[in-house]
């Protein structure tokens, strides 16, 4: 996407399928390079099934495990999601 100047260099899609195979969950991403030299990755993950409230985390799963399973240090900032629980 480089030559394209949309601010992003490059995006990817995947599709991960629960372990039962029950369910599948669509992960977007688009990575992007910053001034310092460093890169921005931004994730989404979403369940193809409508009102998928009680996913235990399913979504916020896949995407740390891509994180994790490059070996770079990251850190998160969640920029949608869950509100935080009140007491």
């Amino acid at each position: 996407l480089r030559p394209f100047g949309v601010g992003v260099d490059f995006i990817g899609q995947a599709i991960h399928t629960t372990r039962v195979a029950r369910y599948n969950d669509t992960l977007d991403f688009t990575i992007s390079p910053t001034d310092s030299g460093d890169v921005v990755v931004k994730a989404f993950s979403i369940s193809q099934i409508g009102g998928a409230l009680g996913d235990a985390g399913q979504n916020y799963k896949n995407i740390i495990f891509v994180a994790k399973s490059t070996g770079l240090d990251f850190t998160t900032k969640p920029n949608f999601g869950c509100p935080a629980p009140t007491a």
